[in-house]
């Protein structure tokens, strides 16, 4: 099924659709889930449908919010899998320069636009995307 992970709406009316075709045994047990997503923008003022930042949107809440939604219907044994990068390392042995560390702030602050310095520029944008990643951790 397709879920646009820049939409909470949508995540909601996937995870629906899989706890429902799971009721009606059309999937087989969830044994498993695998959060792969990862979107970096040139800035950090993109804002979603639902008023978040883009990048905190897709990286961090919509990965927690298919777990909250799925949490229940996990069969033993399972495994929940988040990926993220080693951009939020920060440093050259890490990302060769390219991406600032991230810049830790309370999730409330992260999933807002503007809360990093110069969020119109591409290192606003970078450092959403490095603080996205410790988010995930």
């Amino acid at each position: 099924m397709e879920a646009d992970l820049g939409s909470l709406e949508s995540v909601r009316s996937a995870a629906t659709e899989i706890r429902d075709r799971l009721e009606r045994g059309e999937l087989p047990p969830l044994r498993g889930f695998v959060g792969n997503a990862g979107m970096q923008y040139t800035n950090a003022l993109t804002e979603g449908p639902d008023g978040f930042e883009s990048t905190f949107a897709v990286n961090v809440l919509a990965n927690h919010l298919f777990v909250r939604l799925l949490q229940d219907r996990f069969a033993a044994p399972a495994r929940i899998v988040i990926t993220v990068s080693d951009t939020h390392f920060g440093d050259f042995k890490h990302n060769m320069g390219m991406v600032p560390g991230p810049a830790w702030k309370s999730p409330d602050v992260l999933a807002r636009t503007g809360a990093f310095p110069k969020p119109d520029t591409a290192p606003g944008g970078r450092t959403a995307y490095s603080t996205s990643k410790l988010a995930a951790i």
